[in-house]
């Protein structure tokens, strides 16, 4: 069970090499750059909540692969029944967007991005995976200060409960911001997350401690004494998770979290 909190870590995205496909700081062409126009194609691989791979002859129907250019035009590939795209006829430089869908999965999208060929008819290659959004929710949640470690400390300990699967289970939190009233998955919405991915299958519980001091002290998070951080928990598929230039994605989280809060000490 692998734990992370605000993690920079580039999601399992896997990229081969006759040519390189960068999607994460890139950088337009400049005017100097050779253009070129090649193919990027790749497989899309769908694994259910727990992390678990996907397959059989349906399974990959319904996904939509599509690239978008900064003048509004949308390449869209064709997907065949193993789950391969193709996007034929594309040119190098940057894209304001890589977007993969499919109803009940979570998205993963991309931007800006760019793509790099080595010469006309090169072919780049991506693959890209997406987990299925779970349908369990958090039962409960409590979420209290107290002191604890050696020496002693205020601590948020974070405690809660989820239905038994036979998969895996994944649960995140994430924190407001300072002075904000409310929180929720939604980038731009919390400052911060804890997460601990892969719960075994049955398991039915979820525990873990913050330092107050991560919160409040001068070089920490922006929050003084007495203020209300609010917490939204959620389970999550880990699959979609993913970065981007600014932060950590969790796409695919399930409907209704639970919302608590405490007054750091």
């Amino acid at each position: 069970m692998n734990t992370y909190i605000k993690v920079f870590l580039v999601f399992t995205i896997i990229t081969l090499t006759t040519s390189c496909l960068k999607n994460t700081d890139p950088q337009p062409s400049r005017p100097s750059d050779p253009i070129f126009i090649g193919t990027l194609t790749g497989k899309i691989n769908l694994t259910d909540a727990g992390g678990v791979l996907q397959t059989g002859v349906s399974v990959h129907s319904g996904i939509s692969v599509s690239l978008s250019d900064f003048s509004g035009k949308v390449y869209t590939a064709v997907i065949d029944s193993n789950g391969e795209y193709v996007v034929k006829n594309i040119n190098t430089g940057a894209y304001s967007s890589f977007t993969v869908t499919k109803a009940g999965y979570g998205t993963v999208k991309h931007y800006p991005f760019s793509l790099y060929l080595q010469a006309n008819g090169d072919t780049a290659f991506q693959n890209f995976y997406l987990s299925q959004i779970p349908t369990n929710n958090i039962s409960s949640t409590q979420t209290y200060t107290t002191m604890a470690g050696n020496p002693t400390e205020n601590i948020i300990q974070i405690n809660g409960t989820f239905p038994a699967s036979t998969e895996k289970t994944s649960v995140v939190t994430f924190f407001s911001r300072p002075n904000q009233t409310s929180v929720d998955g939604t980038i731009g919405n919390y400052y911060t997350y804890f997460n601990e991915e892969g719960y075994p299958a049955g398991a039915t519980a979820f525990s873990y401690t913050i330092s107050c001091s991560n919160f409040t002290r001068k070089d920490g998070w922006g929050y003084t004494s007495g203020s209300t951080v609010f917490f939204a928990t959620y389970i999550y598929g880990p699959s979609s998770s993913y970065y981007n230039p600014n932060d950590y994605y969790f796409p695919a989280l399930s409907n209704n979290p639970i919302i608590t809060s405490v007054i750091l000490p």
